[in-house]
């Protein structure tokens, strides 16, 4: 498999100037068989149907959230909780879970919301010091607020984080939505790639400069498509500068891909930027060779998978990962061992499997899941 890297459009993506870089070769999955070479009818047929068993393993809501081990001593009531966030739409709205869980236990919430910036959330980290907070919850990369951090862990306030790119360890008690269910993702977008293709997938991936996460993600993905596709599939990867205006991008996805044409899907980590990607794609008159897959959708983007614009999503599990921090409060106060290796099994959805109120920001993402915590809280 050919992997061609793009490279970085200019600061303000003005120009659509793209620079052609090197071919590399994709990572390989140790722990897994390396798929057949794809060179003949039958090698084909293996790929194809070995990726759409799997790819219906994503496509199929989740029934059972793992892990979740009853709490044998009664969880205590009157503990204080702060969610500290971002303001935007999709954090505020995975609040009300927070709020949900706190009120199931007995508990209360305060949402604290900042601009994202270092003073700024280390301010609410005090503030949530100063009103005697049991627990916080916090939406940051970690190395931002490590000073705040410490301090939790000296006054003794256990702390969870809730992203992308956090890890259970000395400051954090538990980390829901860690970087393995990011690589998660690469398995997901790979097997229903293949699967819908029919092992002819040629992938133009859509990235934002200088995010370990996305970078992680997708060299992951890139090997999980070796590996399910063997030489019949490809990636083009575009680079985007942090600092590119969000209603610039999908021009430029649209610029990039049309200096690729054997491109037949597109693949990003931020469905938002499919926001107006559809008539960017229009213009270029390559709308309808081109389907766009994404992964954490927020309330405007449902639309556009309920319409087709987005064939298929990696929805943020919302409900999930804010009980499954408070979940890990709950055990801290009983002192029940926390499982860190816990997630939430990844779903992709469609146009036919859209939940009927994922425009409302939360919904979820596996069935039944607030009365299996509700269960293991033995309330």
């Amino acid at each position: 498999m050919i992997r061609r890297s793009i490279g970085a459009i200019a600061a303000l993506a003005l120009t659509g100037v793209l620079v052609a870089g090197c071919a590399s070769s994709p990572p390989s999955d140790p722990g897994s068989t390396a798929a057949p070479s794809g060179g003949t009818d039958s090698d084909k047929a293996e790929l194809i149907a070995a990726a759409e068993a799997l790819a219906e393993q994503f496509l199929t809501k989740p029934t059972e959230l793992p892990g979740i081990e009853p709490i044998t001593t009664p969880v205590p009531t009157g503990k204080k909780i702060y969610y500290i966030s971002a303001s935007g739409a999709a954090h505020i709205a995975q609040f009300d879970a927070v709020k949900q869980a706190a009120d199931i236990l007995g508990w209360e919430a305060v949402h604290l919301k900042s601009d994202g910036s270092a003073g700024a959330v280390q301010n609410d980290f005090q503030t949530a010091f100063r009103d005697g907070a049991d627990g916080i919850i916090e939406r940051f990369d970690s190395s931002l607020i490590a000073p705040s951090l410490q301090e939790a862990k000296e006054r003794g306030i256990p702390v969870v984080g809730v992203g992308q790119n956090l890890e259970a360890g000395d400051e954090l008690i538990y980390a829901a939505f860690r970087p393995a269910h990011n690589l998660d993702y690469g398995t997901a977008w790979a097997s229903w790639l293949v699967a819908d293709s029919q092992a002819s997938a040629h992938v133009l991936y859509v990235i934002l400069a200088g995010v370990p996460i996305y970078q992680a993600t997708l060299d992951f993905f890139t090997g999980e498509l070796d590996r399910l596709c063997g030489d019949g599939c490809s990636i083009d990867v575009l680079e985007v500068p942090s600092s590119t205006p969000a209603d610039q991008i999908p021009n430029e996805i649209a610029t990039a891909a049309r200096r690729y044409p054997d491109a037949n899907y597109i693949v990003m980590p931020v469905a938002a930027w499919a926001t107006g990607l559809r008539a960017a794609l229009q213009s270029a008159g390559i709308a309808d060779k081109l389907k766009v897959i994404g992964a954490n959708s927020v309330a405007a983007t449902y639309p556009l998978i309920r319409n087709g614009e987005v064939t298929a999503d990696l929805p943020f599990p919302g409900i999930e990962a804010m009980f499954l921090a408070m979940d890990a409060f709950a055990r801290y106060y009983t002192d029940t061992p926390i499982d860190t290796d816990t997630e939430v099994p990844t779903w992709l959805i469609t146009k036919d499997t859209v939940p009927d109120n994922a425009e409302d920001g939360l919904f979820e993402q596996v069935a039944g899941a607030v009365d299996q915590f509700k269960k293991a809280w033995g309330k």
